[in-house]
């Protein structure tokens, strides 16, 4: 499932500006990454699976509550009425549901500094290759890819989505789903934020297969174009549309959200005031009113004294 994704995908990349704590923490980098389908252990789990949280950012209430909302997403999704023809045609991912892998992590190496989205991005699609490879080790069908990948780094203020091929969703639909869980994030309730979108994302999977695909329309959504390194038995060519968000906290006791507006804000005050108000002159004011209406009456009395009047 995750292979073909690695070429074929729709992605979002919402860098976004968490508060960052002062508790230092191992930064990660793709060579160092516990996949949680294997080393599970690391990734704080008591059993293979897709969540993967190696520096226990997530309680462990908040995992078991995300582990069910991951496994309700997959049964609440399968047997949908209109798939792909990759899928329709798998034997393994037929009657499948959507699937979602969640990465959370404190940082990516990168120093000390919080890093910025591309290097953030290019973290996250190492760790997914890494993760689809393991498609490929266990012979899994590598065609149908019903994923929706999930990474969040809490000290760089990053998170990233990527949605296959075959989940048939857009940008927009994944940029939306942050969008009405941006407070969360930035409150800090990670879980409640992950769990809405995968809710939301979920929704949104069964809406799209409840009607026949328009690949024509899809793809006109689906609009920017870029390369991968080839992978073995992947295709080459990749589908990528892009959303960039970012917002900020003010503080981390009371996170308000802080956008710098397009132009600056212009109080217009209408031009006809029907208010009486009285204007109130200074004294060196009057004084230079008094001289302007004094040369004003001298200039027409100079002017009339000249004019003869003809009977």
């Amino acid at each position: 499932m995750l292979l073909n994704n690695i070429l074929q995908i729709s992605t979002i990349i919402l860098p976004i500006f968490f508060p960052r704590t002062q508790q230092q923490q191992a930064a990660w980098t793709s060579l160092n990454f516990p996949d949680p389908r294997e080393d599970f252990v690391r990734c704080h789990l008591k059993a293979p699976g897709t969540i993967c949280d190696p520096d226990g950012i997530l309680r462990k209430e908040e995992l078991l509550v995300l582990e069910r909302s991951i496994e309700n997403a997959e049964i609440l999704s399968r047997n949908a009425i209109y798939q792909t023809q990759e899928c329709q045609n798998s034997p393994t991912e037929r009657n499948s549901g959507v699937q979602f892998f969640i990465v959370a992590v404190n940082k990516v190496a990168d120093n000390d500094a919080a890093v910025g989205y591309e290097k953030f991005i290019e973290f996250v699609r190492e760790v997914y290759t890494i993760y689809a490879m393991w498609d490929l080790n266990h012979q899994l069908d590598a065609k149908c890819d019903k994923t929706i990948f999930i990474a969040v780094s809490k000290n760089d203020g990053q998170l990233y989505t990527i949605s296959g091929k075959d989940v048939q969703i857009t940008s927009g639909i994944l940029d939306d789903a942050f969008t009405r869980n941006k407070e969360t994030f930035t409150s800090g309730q990670f879980a409640t934020g992950l769990t809405e979108m995968i809710t939301l994302l979920t929704k949104a999977y069964k809406e799209a297969h409840s009607v026949p695909a328009d690949n024509s329309r899809l793809q006109q959504q689906l609009q920017s174009t870029t390369t991968r390194p080839d992978v073995k038995n992947t295709r080459t060519s990749l589908t990528v549309s892009r959303t960039t968000k970012s917002f900020t906290i003010s503080s981390a006791a009371s996170p308000t959200l802080r956008q710098r507006p397009d132009k600056p804000s212009v109080i217009k005050q209408p031009l006809n005031d029907n208010r009486n108000e009285k204007v109130v002159l200074t004294p060196k004011e009057q004084e230079l009113w008094q001289e302007l209406l004094t040369a004003i009456f001298k200039f027409f009395a100079d002017a009339f004294a000249g004019i003869s009047v003809i009977s």
